[in-house]
């Protein structure tokens, strides 16, 4: 027998109340798991997985192209390739706002870009000091490079100085330009965007010229044909999750990720992570950039996972009014390092996708 206390009897309108309580509450709580959700088939999973990912890439335009250097560089025993537009090479700025502007996007006689060899001899030093991953494993990268004709923001040397950089740090064709398109700054494609020999918003031009997927053939090889992009694979994410004050680090608290139908359903995939330029936040172009840059309807086809952190614009601390990646040090001083807060970030998310670590 057990002893059994006093019992009670509640009112009828009590337990109507309290009822109600539990059920809002798990309505709120499903609403919550629903905004973190996705749906395929019948299913509900994070759409930042983990999935089954066999390798990682890079890639960007601008100061997203920098940054892809970067995040190539410091993390080159986990990303094994590159795809750059009109970006420069890795520590250019040498953490100075005025030699990023000047001597690392419009040089001249008078204020040159650091040469490609003192950069790279100075990669190797932040590896000696355990700041990046080794660079000899850049030795078996594969680098696409690309520079408009026309552009008039990150000037055709310093595009350069980024291809004899690499050509230090890797193997002997591993890397391929392209610098014959009319274009001015912007990431080439085929139909959609301004015109391209026109400079402006979304930076995003119709180039007659698919450099999405002049990129990701060299990165991955020869590819499949590309289809058109399913409309409910690309969702959004919280990067909340991983900074808990992302305007601290002129983070977006939102960020986009493309997941293929294969990759929902198991099959094994690659990443790439992909950083926009500056004045290319959601609030400068919307979703245009994750939408319309042209990697969405190759890794459809080619069972790739392109994911799209994104950065916002801020203005006192830090001083970041234009929205751009940071790699000038903006953040602070560890900028292009394993540390970089922005880089830290970039690295949790892509390990968060890759099932390596939980968000």
């Amino acid at each position: 027998p057990y002893k059994v206390g006093q019992s009670h009897v509640y009112p009828s309108h009590f337990v109507a109340m309290v009822s109600k309580i539990v059920l809002l509450a798990a309505a709120a709580a499903l609403i919550v798991g629903i905004s973190h959700a996705i749906v395929l088939d019948g299913t509900t999973s994070n759409p930042l997985g983990p999935y089954k990912v066999g390798k990682m890439t890079t890639g960007g335009l601008s100061a997203g192209g920098f940054m892809a250097v970067q995040f190539h560089v410091a993390f080159s025993s986990s990303v094994s390739g590159a795809s750059v537009f009109a970006g420069g090479p890795y520590y250019c700025s040498g953490g100075s706002e005025d030699t990023a502007l000047l001597n690392c996007m419009n040089p001249n006689m008078v204020m040159k870009p650091p040469s490609p060899s003192s950069l790279a001899s100075y990669t190797h030093l932040a590896y000696d000091l355990k700041l990046i991953d080794n660079p000899d494993n850049l030795n078996t990268t594969r680098v696409f490079i690309y520079s408009g004709e026309l552009d008039t923001v990150v000037h055709r040397p310093v595009v350069v100085d980024l291809q004899e950089y690499y050509e230090l740090m890797a193997p002997q064709g591993s890397v391929v330009t392209e610098f014959d398109i009319m274009s001015e700054h912007m990431y080439p494609t085929l139909n959609w965007g301004e015109a391209c020999t026109t400079k402006g918003e979304p930076f995003i031009g119709k180039c007659n010229y698919d450099g999405a997927g002049a990129a990701l053939a060299q990165l991955y090889g020869t590819l499949k044909p590309k289809v058109t992009q399913v409309a409910a694979n690309l969702m959004q994410f919280s990067q909340t999750q991983f900074v808990s004050d992302p305007a601290s680090i002129s983070l977006n608290s939102i960020g986009y990720i493309y997941v293929p139908t294969s990759c929902q359903q198991g099959a094994t995939c690659s990443l790439h992570v992909e950083f926009h330029g500056c004045e290319q936040t959601t609030a400068d172009i919307g979703e245009e950039y994750p939408q319309h840059v042209g990697l969405n309807e190759w890794a459809e086809s080619n069972d790739i996972i392109v994911v799209y952190p994104q950065v916002v614009r801020s203005y006192l601390s830090p001083a970041n009014p234009e929205g751009c990646w940071d790699w000038w040090g903006y953040t602070n001083k560890n900028f292009a390092y394993q540390s970089g807060p922005q880089m830290a970030f970039a690295f949790k998310l892509a390990q968060t996708i890759m099932g390596q670590t939980s968000a």
